[in-house]
């Protein structure tokens, strides 16, 4: 094929576009063309963009999980498998939603009720709907945070560490209220 000059031009026997431009102009330094890619090259490279991009997501997720979460059975709790029964479970959505907001705020979110009522369940459906938007969540309890503390050499950097968390989740923190 020729190009509007009317000099033949290379063009891709596979998707068709040309291989070679001319230099607008005329020759600069006795070239008249200069080499281009063309789609096939351009998709080839477009794709393993992408799956370079999913496998580095995916390595960010599966380390945040793993700091996460002690117990990995938690990695697959998610707001997918709520069959819509916990009215609450939509205020975690929302939560989630808005996390944005509520790190601006510094708010946070407290969850009590009796056991069994489902709120680890809604700690860590937050926590992997969060680490899947690649925020940094820890999930622990508080008799681990103590027992933690009193081990660490430098207790400081244990509670730096904990506080360098997008967010914290301190599960079964027991409140006694007591009448006299």
């Amino acid at each position: 094929m020729s190009d509007r000059y009317g000099k033949e031009i290379l063009y891709c026997e596979v998707c068709g576009e040309p291989l070679e431009k001319m230099i607008p102009g005329g020759p600069v330094l006795g070239m008249d063309r200069f080499p281009v890619r063309c789609l096939c090259p351009r998709t080839k490279y477009e794709k393993e963009e992408r799956e370079r991009k999913a496998r580095e997501y995916a390595e960010i997720v599966s380390r945040n999980r793993m700091i996460c979460f002690k117990d990995k059975t938690m990695y697959d709790w998610n707001f997918d498998h709520d069959d819509g029964t916990v009215s609450l479970m939509k205020l975690a959505r929302k939560y989630v939603d808005s996390f944005p907001e509520m790190i601006h705020k510094s708010a946070g979110l407290l969850l009590w009720g009796d056991v069994g009522t489902g709120k680890t369940y809604m700690a860590a459906c937050i926590a992997n709907a969060l680490i899947e938007q690649e925020y940094t969540v820890k999930m622990t309890n508080f008799a681990t945070i103590i027992n933690d503390l009193f081990a660490s050499e430098d207790k400081n950097e244990y509670i730096e560490c904990l506080m360098r968390c997008s967010l914290l989740i301190i599960d079964d923190l027991v409140y006694w209220h007591i009448d006299f």
